[in-house]
């Protein structure tokens, strides 16, 4: 009976030390020298820190690998002796398999490869006696392994692998990798092999001037709408650079004076900064870096029978193009014009903004009965950025505001109806006398056009404003309408505004409101 229970607690024992070595030398084995490396700086802390145990026991892989397999080896043989002592043929020969398949391989190596760091920090002691135990034996063959092998150098992972493996990454559940992150790593992955040619802009396509282009308000106009800082300038043929200018240079140049270009190029001009099509974008940013500078033009050799080779200029590259390349996406100005994918919505950049606003004031018009498509656009910039809380997108969707300010009604009161007014000659004070101190505010103006004259506070302080005032603004807060505390009214200009009702201002943001209520309803579907 003494022998018996001996055999059975000796073959517990053994059975757990061979599931220890089988799990750890699975565990262990599987953890690279170079991936503990990245855990013990970059990882979790607790991770940090147990790889930071694990680390001189993984250090001399090989002379692991020898203890591990030798104990593995060793207890597996004693095991089979102690379970032949207590069951005979057939079915020690069965059962002796089924307990070291079991619990001395698959269940300890299905643990230690889900939690092999845990698992080998807390056994890192145990695996350094049993490295002394079997050291007689585990170092020869450990240093045969190195001389044969070599030592182990850890995984390296080459350029198309670490793609691969960011991609794989990204995919997996729990990953706090996002995709823009994703797009920035792959980009710097291939941002070496990206050359010029790939992203520059064709000469075709770039905004230039000619050196004999007079700097009058179309000129200017067209300038601040291509939406550069830069601007080319050439003679005769747009091969033939000869300089370049920044639009800041234009501040102090009057439209009216008709001053051309090669005038200006002479104190403002800048170097041209040259590259080739097949230069690195790796290449192009060290020399922007060294020369402090954004935008190089792109020249190639030509070469033509009988002549000697000459250069000519293909296109322009800029230090946007390339940093677009590196992190994988569009760099979206103020100058670009975007959708939201989520919502239908267009939304007005502000270039956009901007380029309506130049349009509408070199539309020369005389004080039209409607509005026209540019002026529209400015009104709706004008109200999204200067009273976001009643306007911004998401209270009212630019094509509710379009809706809203074309159904308002627009007043333009010439400057001799004006005089009449002002003579007494006018049938009514309707329209000229804009608000009332003492009455209702029932609508919001905006002011187009002209000058108001406004008298406020109890101490009647007088002043004038012009076009893009607002007025009324309260009328639009959802408390009840308050009484107007000034007076407004036409001065001797002529004068043309809209007036926006409170009852209309209302009716849209409740159309707003249903219009993004029945869209969630579709997202939850």
């Amino acid at each position: 009976m003494a022998v018996g229970a001996f055999d059975i607690i000796a073959s517990v024992v053994l059975i757990i030390l061979s599931g220890l070595f089988s799990g750890l030398t699975l565990g262990l084995m599987s953890l690279d020298k170079v991936g503990l490396e990245i855990v013990i700086k970059g990882g979790k802390e607790r991770d940090a820190k147990y790889a930071r145990v694990i680390q001189p026991v993984r250090d001399n892989g090989n002379l692991l690998l020898c203890t591990l397999l030798l104990g593995n080896v060793l207890v597996n043989s004693v095991l089979s002796i102690f379970l032949a002592n207590l069951f005979d043929g057939v079915v020690g020969a069965l059962l002796s398999t089924f307990l070291i398949t079991i619990f001395g391989e698959i269940i300890p190596q299905a643990l230690c490869s889900r939690y092999g760091l845990a698992v080998g920090a807390y056994t890192a002691w145990l695996v350094k006696i049993f490295i002394i135990l079997t050291y007689a034996l585990s170092w020869p063959l450990s240093n045969v392994l190195d001389v044969v092998l070599g030592r182990e150098i850890g995984t390296i992972y080459s350029r198309n692998e670490l793609k691969e493996l960011v991609q794989i990454h990204t995919m997996q559940p729990g990953s706090d990798l996002k995709d823009d992150e994703r797009g920035v790593l792959l980009g710097a992955l291939d941002f070496s092999k990206k050359v010029v040619k790939d992203v520059m802009t064709p000469l075709d396509k770039v905004f230039m001037l000619d050196r004999n282009t007079k700097l009058d308000f179309d000129t200017m106009a067209a300038i601040f709408n291509s939406g550069h800082s830069r601007i080319p300038i050439y003679e005769g043929d747009k091969t033939k650079v000869m300089g370049l200018i920044h639009t800041k240079d234009l501040i102090l140049v009057d439209p009216d004076d008709n001053i051309p270009v090669v005038s200006l190029l002479q104190f403002c001009g800048r170097e041209l900064h040259t590259t080739f099509p097949d230069d690195t974008l790796q290449t192009f940013m060290g020399a922007c870096r060294r020369q402090r500078q954004h935008l190089a033009f792109v020249k190639d050799v030509v070469n033509e029978d009988g002549k000697d080779p000459t250069y000519t200029v293909l296109g322009i590259v800029t230090l946007e193009d390339a940093i677009e390349e590196l992190i994988g996406e569009e760099i979206v100005d103020e100058f670009d014009h975007f959708e939201d994918i989520a919502k239908p919505e267009t939304f007005i950049s502000r270039g956009d903004r901007d380029k309506a606003l130049i349009a509408f004031l070199h539309g020369a018009k005389d004080s039209p009965d409607h509005i026209e498509k540019e002026e529209m656009q400015a009104i709706c910039s004008h109200l999204s950025s200067n009273l976001p809380q009643f306007f911004r997108h998401d209270i009212m969707p630019i094509h509710v505001l379009k809706e809203l300010i074309a159904k308002s009604e627009l007043v333009t009161i010439e400057q001799e109806e004006v005089k009449k007014w002002k003579n007494g000659e006018a049938e009514s004070d309707q329209d000229f006398i804009i608000y009332k101190r003492g009455g209702q505010l029932e609508y919001f103006t905006l002011l187009l056009e002209g000058k108001v004259y406004i008298k406020a506070g109890s101490e009647g302080f007088e002043t004038e404003v012009g076009p893009w005032t607002n007025l009324g603004v309260r009328s639009l807060s959802a408390d009840n309408p308050s009484a107007c505390d000034f007076d407004a009214a036409a001065t001797e200009d002529s004068i043309r505004y809209i007036k926006i009702k409170r009852e209309d201002y209302f009716n849209a943001t409740a159309q707003a409101k249903k219009v993004k209520g029945a869209r969630r309803s579709i997202d939850q579907l």
